[in-house]
């Protein structure tokens, strides 16, 4: 701890720190995802990443050497893994719950589409220091 290392440390703000959720409009649970089904993702690298190993943590993908905060597409396991997985701007997350078995959809763009975190059939853990990198 701060003190029985010697340091006077002071916080000076907070992190607000958010899940990223796992939202489906077919499903209502990730064990009800088939075998074969498509899980949409955003495409920008900190959230495909934390997405990947969310997918990967609730079984439905494997990824190459066990994934990282910095997995991309190319890191994932085809062949051993349940689903297939592609991805589209973050803001078009949300509105494409009709065309996929899944979609993470990160915070920013969760109300504006009329589904709370509480609707996510999945989250990240964000105690998780590979989900905030």
């Amino acid at each position: 701890d701060n003190e029985g290392a010697g340091e006077d440390l002071t916080p000076i703000g907070a992190t607000a720190i958010y899940p990223l959720g796992l939202y489906s409009s077919k499903h209502t649970s990730v064990a009800d995802i088939p075998q074969g089904g498509t899980v949409i993702l955003p495409n920008d690298e900190s959230n495909l990443a934390r997405g990947l190993l969310l997918l990967q943590r609730e079984g439905l993908l494997t990824l190459k050497g066990g994934g990282s905060s910095v997995s991309t597409l190319d890191d994932v396991d085809q062949a051993a893994s349940k689903v297939s997985v592609t991805t589209v701007d973050a803001a078009l997350t949300a509105t494409s719950l009709p065309d996929a078995d899944a979609v993470i959809i990160n915070n920013d763009f969760v109300t504006d589409a009329g589904l709370t975190a509480g609707d996510a059939i999945a989250q990240d853990d964000p105690s998780d220091p590979k989900a905030l990198a």
